[in-house]
């Protein structure tokens, strides 16, 4: 049975698919590790792409001073991208979601677990309902603005603030309700 024009042309584009596919290199072990870090401190605080744009910023410059003959201001232009040190870094983080999804999973878990520490170690100290909500929405909206992208910036400030406020000040009354 012959295929369709539409049947061959989709056919086509698959295999294309495929073959660039396994041209992708796969990622290193130290490149999974890179982008579990960064995974860990999207979860924390959701700065795991400022803080790799940072350290590749920082790491291209010392690679540079003690590996080429560039002047330092043509380092300091090559290695102090914002954004593309930024795109480098989510790129890095979402070919991490597709090489290895437990990993970053794992690791975004675990930063989330540890941002709880703050506002849950507020709570935990008898502060006031206002003050653990206060806490909480100051934790929410930096992480909400930390984490989002771009645009989604303050919307997710915003969204952050209400659930972190609200999560704070029902920590705090559970806490109360615990300790009787």
């Amino acid at each position: 049975m012959a295929m369709t024009k539409e049947q061959q042309r989709a056919l086509a584009l698959a295999k294309a698919r495929l073959r660039l596919k396994e041209q992708e290199p796969e990622m290193s072990a130290l490149s999974q590790a890179s982008a579990a870090a960064g995974q860990f401190a999207e979860g924390v605080l959701g700065v795991g792409d400022e803080a790799g744009a940072v350290g590749r910023a920082i790491g291209g410059s010392v690679y540079d001073v003690f590996n080429t003959d560039k002047d330092l201001s043509k380092i300091l232009s090559d290695n102090f991208d914002w954004g593309r040190n930024i795109e480098a870094t989510r790129k890095q983080m979402d070919q991490l979601d597709e090489a290895n999804p437990a990993l970053s999973n794992v690791a975004y878990g675990a930063g989330m677990v540890s941002g709880l520490a703050l506002p849950i170690g507020v709570a935990g100290k008898g502060a006031s309902m206002a003050r653990a909500a206060t806490v909480g929405a100051g934790t929410g909206a930096t992480y909400g603005a930390l984490a989002g992208r771009d645009e989604e910036r303050l919307t997710g400030a915003a969204v952050g603030a209400g659930l972190g406020g609200a999560l704070g000040a029902g920590a705090q009354k559970l806490a109360k309700r615990s300790s009787r």
